[in-house]
């Protein structure tokens, strides 16, 4: 076996400290040896592994695909009468006749690994490629599934439908990689929390809705659906028509044929007809499709969980970015947000999201130098049954 010591590049411990959070997210998956080693198996998107510079050589011919399987072992060892470690296992299982690997890592309380093993599970082909094996990020994405799984339990969704969210956050890891929001979080902390708003505040249950409020951010932020095409060496943008079909191609051909055209068209439609800030359609066309595609409740509820986290974090971005969401939430979705109050049914989550919405505005608004007029839902004497009788 390969031996060496190399330090992660993350804050000392966090890996460690992040090995046993998910230990302690899953009591009941924990597989328990005579010897005091505990051991976690959690089957994640093998779109966690890319190829790159870190020598790892797994073998030759290895293009990785989605349907191939990705199995991480978890290990530990917290027993007082041994060392104690963690340990990170990964055995990957092609979708067809390609040579099936592993690769192992022990690493101490400092987040430095080892020793490392690899090696090839049914094939001897010689090792001429070599793969990134990134993982920090891989127990990164662990933990948002944890976190995920977590949710949807405490929401009483039963773990067999757990497979469409899961597909969700993995197509979000893959598009949104690398990014980190103005508060120094992944990006990925965004989407995860847009979904925990549906769920726990807005008492949102279906398992499309989860996955919608994973990806709602993909067509607009990725760098895979950017709306350019090369026509003899120049950039030409599509138009929005074209666009908005790769794009719902792309999203859908990820998940499972029953669910993949609905989640892909809400995503699509929570997005505005842009592309980097610059508006596809002119501004009153543009303004158009965005307010007809919202219109719709239940793509209008996702997008106020979005706008609502954002606003609750807005703390974290400039003066300038604070000044703009705190305009355009209180003069353009307000309006679009308060249709629900008319809509039987629909009245209660819009009021509550309206509210939590106006308490953050009253928040950040005095450092900003705004004084907004308060809206008529956000007076003390407005009632949604008040409402109901004046429709009547």
């Amino acid at each position: 076996m390969p031996r060496e010591t190399r330090t992660v590049d993350q804050e000392p411990g966090s890996v460690t400290k992040s090995i046993h959070a998910i230990f302690e997210s899953h009591p009941d998956r924990i597989i328990r040896g005579n010897d005091g080693r505990e051991f976690l198996h959690l089957n994640l998107p093998v779109t966690l592994i890319s190829e790159g510079k870190v020598l790892y050589p797994v073998g030759r011919d290895f293009p990785l695909t989605p349907q191939d399987e990705m199995r991480v072992t978890l290990e530990r060892n917290d027993t007082e009468d041994l060392n104690p470690y963690t340990a990170v296992r990964i055995n990957v299982f092609p979708s067809d006749p390609k040579p099936a690997w592993k690769v192992g890592f022990k690493i101490n309380s400092l987040d430095q690994i080892r020793e490392y093993q690899v090696g090839e599970i049914k094939s001897t082909a010689a090792a001429d490629r070599r793969l990134i094996v990134d993982f920090p990020r891989i127990l990164e994405y662990a933990g948002y599934l944890s976190k995920l799984r977590e949710l949807m339990r405490d929401a009483g969704i039963p773990e067999s439908d757990f497979r469409i969210p899961e597909q969700a956050l993995a197509f979000a890891e893959v598009h949104h990689r690398g990014v980190k929001r103005a508060d120094g979080k992944p990006f990925l902390d965004h989407a995860f929390e847009v979904a925990k708003i549906l769920v726990k505040e807005f008492g949102v249950k279906g398992v499309k809705d989860i996955a919608v409020a994973l990806i709602h951010d993909v067509p607009e932020d990725s760098p895979f659906l950017k709306q350019e095409k090369a026509v003899e060496g120049k950039k030409v943008k599509e138009n929005y028509d074209k666009w908005g079909v790769r794009v719902i191609g792309v999203i859908a051909s990820y998940f499972d044929p029953g669910d993949a055209w609905e989640i892909a068209h809400e995503a699509v439609a929570l997005s505005r007809p842009e592309i980097d800030n610059e508006r596809i359609l002119s501004p009153r066309i543009s303004d158009h499709v965005y307010r007809r595609n919202i219109s719709e409740f239940n793509i209008r509820r996702k997008k106020m969980a979005d706008r609502l986290h954002n606003l609750r974090t807005l703390g974290a971005v400039s003066k300038r970015r604070q000044m703009d969401t705190l305009i355009s939430t209180a003069e353009e979705y307000f309006p679009l947000f308060a249709k629900g109050l008319y809509e039987p049914g629909n009245e209660a989550v819009t009021l509550y999201a309206l509210t939590e919405m106006w308490k953050a505005i009253l928040l950040m608004a005095p450092a900003n130098e705004l004084d907004f007029e308060t809206p008529y839902w956000a007076k003390s004497n407005f009632s949604i049954e008040d409402l109901r009788q004046q429709q009547i």
